[in-house]
């Protein structure tokens, strides 16, 4: 999530960032303090909703890979991510002493220290979406070797994000079959899970340092030459192809049900969330939107996503006892788009008060 979408190396705005940027909030917003109804169609929804994480990444990969980023402000955008994940904790409980979802001697040190340096919930306004800024502060910790990569050794670059891939989303595929099929035919799952976690150097993180610089690799792609109906065509079927990749991933992690509430484990690094989210990237890369009448609005979310990210959290909890327990879909998108609408207003109006922009900046 950043605050600006041109690339400072071709002096031209990225219209389709905008619209990219604004679903995936969009998406991150119905997910979170969200139930839907079970249905067939819930569970396709519930699928595109988790294309948000790997979008935000690959347009934040398309970005700084072109940029120039000295250590410098490399060290200053962790410095900043790190003041503002206090910052909002901090806030986060004080909200919730303030509308009696905690009691002051619910905070005691042993909470404050799981709060702050445990990364876990308080109990009252939830943190958990906040993993989103350690996961994109390990990015940056890697990002001077990924941009010396980009521009003097390519193949390293490529090699990094292929073996991202193996040990995130290749990994995860063959646990899934190897579990389903190993219990089936053998009585117990056949992975790989504790070797590639053993030898695994980029950690927990693995799948976004394959986002990041494939939305680069992307971006260039799309840049290039191609006859525009194929490459629309391309990314619709890549989209329909995630998502039936997903259908039997399904099934066997429910006992053969589709509509069973609950998901699956490692959204993000299932090879069918992969294909739905390049197919998204590759088809805005390919309409024609510089006159479109919704590029003021989805320039205006696009760059307040830092916003809507931060303070979305606050009003799906105020709003949750308002809500129905499982939304039908119409309802949900009701929600979150009531969620981040107050959080963009107050996202704007905090950046007016020069010590509160220092927490959305």
């Amino acid at each position: 999530m950043q605050q600006a979408t041109a690339l400072p190396t071709e002096k031209k705005h990225i219209v389709y960032f905008d619209y990219l940027e604004s679903i995936a909030v969009f998406f991150v917003v119905s997910l979170h303090q969200a139930s839907l109804a079970s249905s067939l169609v819930a569970t396709f929804i519930w699928y595109l909703y988790r294309t948000c994480i790997p979008l935000f990444f690959m347009v934040h990969g398309a970005l700084l890979l072109e940029r120039k980023q000295t250590l410098a402000q490399i060290g200053r955008r962790i410095r900043n991510v790190l003041l503002q994940l206090f910052a909002w904790n901090l806030v986060y409980l004080l909200l919730s002493l303030a509308v009696g979802l905690l009691r002051m001697e619910d905070i005691t040190l042993g909470l404050l220290y799981r709060v702050f340096l445990g990364t876990e919930d308080s109990g009252g306004i939830p943190s958990y979406h906040l993993w989103f800024s350690y996961a994109l502060i390990a990015v940056y910790l890697f990002l001077p070797i990924l941009q010396v990569c980009r521009r003097r050794a390519p193949k390293i670059l490529g090699y990094i994000t292929a073996l991202s891939f193996l040990l995130a989303v290749v990994r995860v595929y063959l646990s899934t079959y190897g579990t389903f099929l190993g219990e089936t035919l053998f009585g117990g799952a056949v992975t790989l899970d504790t070797f590639c976690q053993q030898i695994n150097p980029f950690g927990q993180y693995s799948i976004y340092f394959f986002y990041f610089p494939w939305g680069w690799y992307l971006y260039r792609w799309a840049k290039r030459p191609h006859d525009r109906w194929r490459m629309i065509l391309l990314a619709c079927g890549a989209m329909v192809i995630g998502m039936g990749l997903m259908v039997p991933e399904q099934l066997m992690a429910h006992g053969g049900s589709l509509t069973a509430s609950g998901g699956l484990g490692a959204e993000y690094q299932r090879i069918g969330v992969v294909l739905m989210s390049s197919g998204i990237f590759l088809l805005f890369s390919q309409l024609h939107l510089e006159h479109c009448l919704l590029n003021r609005a989805a320039k205006l979310v696009s760059s307040h996503t830092l916003d809507i990210y931060y303070i979305h959290m606050i009003f799906a909890q105020l709003l949750l006892p308002y809500v129905p327990e499982y939304a039908t879909i119409p309802e949900n998108c009701l929600r979150a788009l009531i969620v981040l609408l107050l959080s963009l207003g107050v996202g704007l109006a905090l950046r007016r008060v020069p010590l509160a922009r220092k927490l959305l900046a």
